[in-house]
C-alpha cells in the first residue's frame, strides 16, 4: 500500500510539472495555473485511491484462486496496468497526430472489463456489495481518461505573440519607386490547371462530345438532382459523371473550346524567346 501511494505521489508531481509548464506568459496565467494544478492533483489522487482499492480486490481474488507470492502481487498490475498502457498509447498517438489502430482500443476495453468483473468477483452476493466492489474499477478508468484529456489539451501550443510584435518599418514605396516593367502576360503553363494526364486524356477532343461533358457539368453544378438521376437522363454512368465533375471543378469545362484545342493554339501562337545579340550583332534564327 505504501509503495502505491509513493508511486501515485511521484506520478502526480510529474504530471503536474508537465501540465503547469504550458501557457506561461499568457493573460490569466495565475488563474489557469491554479485550475490546472487542482484538476491534475485531484484527478491523480482519485486514480491513486481507485487503483489501491482495485489492487486489494484483485490481490484477494488471486490468493483465493491459488496464486501465491509474487504471482498474486503481480496479477493486479497486469489487469489495471493494461488500462494505463493502452491509454498512454492512445494519448501518444493523438499528440503525434497519428491514427490509432484497433489494438490499443481493444486492450483498453479488455482491461476495463476484466478489472470490473474481477473487482465484483470478490464481493458478497448482493447488488449493493457488487456495486461497491466494482466502483473502484470504474473510477480508475474514468480518472485515467481524464488525465489523458488534461495532457492532450496541454500539448496544444498557445497562440504565439511573436507575429504581433511590430518589426522594423520597410522603406516607403514612394521613396523607392519600382521600375515599370512590361506586362509579359501569364505563363503558358498557368493558362490551364495542372491536372493528372489521365483526366486530360478523358476530356473529348471533338466539339460535340465535349459539349456533352459541359451539359453534364451544368446539371451537376445546379445541384437540383442526384448524380444517379442525372446519369440516367444523360445515358451515362455515375463514374463518368465523377470525371466530369473533377474536370468541371478545375475550370476545364468553362470554355466552349476543348482543352486540347486550346493547348494546341497556345503552342502555335507562343513565340520562342530570341537569343541575345553577340557583340551588337543579332543572332538569326536558323529556321
Amino acid at each position: 500500500m505504501n509503495t502505491l501511494l509513493w508511486i501515485a505521489v511521484l506520478l502526480a508531481a510529474v504530471l503536474a510539472t508537465a501540465i503547469l509548464t504550458r501557457r506561461r506568459g499568457t493573460p490569466g496565467h495565475a488563474v489557469d495555473t491554479a485550475i490546472r494544478a487542482a484538476a491534475a492533483l485531484t484527478t491523480v489522487g482519485l486514480a491513486g485511491i481507485a487503483a489501491a482499492i482495485s489492487y486489494q480486490h484483485l490481490l484477494t481474488l488471486a490468493v483465493e484462486h491459488g496464486q501465491t507470492q509474487w504471482r498474486a502481487s503481480a496479477f493486479p498490475l497486469s489487469v489495471d496496468g493494461l488500462e494505463l498502457v493502452s491509454s498512454l498509447v492512445l494519448l501518444a498517438d493523438r499528440r503525434a497526430a497519428r491514427r490509432s489502430g484497433w489494438l490499443p482500443w481493444a486492450a483498453l476495453g479488455a482491461g476495463a472489463v476484466a478489472s470490473l468483473f474481477a473487482n465484483i468477483a470478490v464481493a458478497e452476493h448482493n447488488w449493493i456489495a457488487r456495486t461497491i466492489a466494482g466502483w473502484p474499477a470504474l473510477a480508475l478508468i474514468i480518472a485515467i481518461k481524464l488525465l489523458s484529456g488534461l495532457l492532450e489539451h496541454a500539448a496544444i501550443p498557445p497562440p504565439s505573440t511573436v507575429d504581433t510584435v511590430p518589426g522594423p518599418q520597410e522603406p516607403a514605396a514612394a521613396n523607392n519607386p519600382a521600375p515599370d516593367l512590361p506586362d509579359a502576360g501569364p505563363p503558358v503553363g498557368d493558362l490551364l490547371p495542372r491536372l493528372p494526364v489521365d483526366l486530360l486524356k478523358r476530356i473529348p477532343v471533338n466539339p460535340d462530345p465535349y459539349q456533352g461533358w459541359r451539359t453534364a457539368w451544368a446539371a451537376l453544378r445546379d445541384r437540383t438532382d442526384t448524380k444517379k438521376n442525372i446519369a440516367a437522363k444523360l445515358g451515362v454512368s455515375v463514374r463518368h459523371l465523377q470525371f466530369v465533375e473533377a474536370a468541371g471543378r478545375t475550370g476545364l469545362l468553362d470554355d466552349p473550346t476543348p482543352p486540347a484545342h486550346r493547348l494546341a493554339a497556345l503552342a502555335t501562337t507562343t513565340t520562342p524567346p530570341q537569343a541575345a545579340p553577340i557583340n551588337g550583332v543579332p543572332v538569326l534564327d536558323p529556321q
